[in-house]
């Protein structure tokens, strides 16, 4: 199975965010018969990702725009997907991802979490979409989209979208229970 992490690839992040981050990461990574699909970039939270999953054994899949390329040298991918837009990168994460992952980050990491959920809404999927709330970095956000939802912009409860969760353990339990 393969779970997307969307995640900064920042390094100078709060402290705290990156280190709660990482030891999730560390924990996801050891869990059986999960592999990883992230973003190829070896910087912040996503070198993290790469270098978890590498020393638990994991196939890792890297999936990259043109734009990003040379980043693939800085790692040793299971298979790699380069495509020529980020649109067309996220496509292609979202037919082989069986199940999303978003930790703090940054516009790119936006960009995933919405068209996951705009994928899972359009074409009536049901992979799972976990926000990491640590810190409640993604709060505003889940404000804005309930206010959207309370005006009707939105048609279903936010809850047939997404799982918010600050949980690091509630988080590996969501997980394991998606893979059985």
């Amino acid at each position: 199975m393969n779970i997307f992490i969307g995640c900064s690839a920042r390094s100078n992040i709060p402290k705290d965010e990156f280190d709660s981050c990482s030891k999730l990461i560390t924990e996801i990574a050891t869990i059986p018969n999960l592999d990883l699909v992230f973003g190829a970039y070896y910087k912040g939270l996503m070198t993290v990702c790469y270098d978890e999953f590498k020393a638990n054994n994991k196939q890792v899949i890297g999936a990259t725009p043109k734009i990003y390329e040379e980043c693939l040298s800085e790692m040793n991918c299971d298979d790699v997907l380069i495509t020529d837009t980020t649109m067309e990168r996220f496509n292609e994460i979202y037919i082989i991802s069986d199940m999303f992952l978003i930790l703090p980050g940054g516009l790119g990491t936006l960009a995933e979490l919405f068209n996951a959920i705009e994928e899972n809404r359009t074409n009536n999927h049901n992979k799972k979409i976990i926000i990491y709330n640590k810190n409640y970095f993604y709060t505003p956000i889940i404000q804005g989209l309930y206010k959207m939802y309370e005006n009707k912009y939105i048609d279903e409860p936010l809850t047939n979208y997404f799982v918010i969760e600050s949980d690091e353990n509630k988080i590996i339990e969501l997980i394991k229970k998606e893979m059985d």
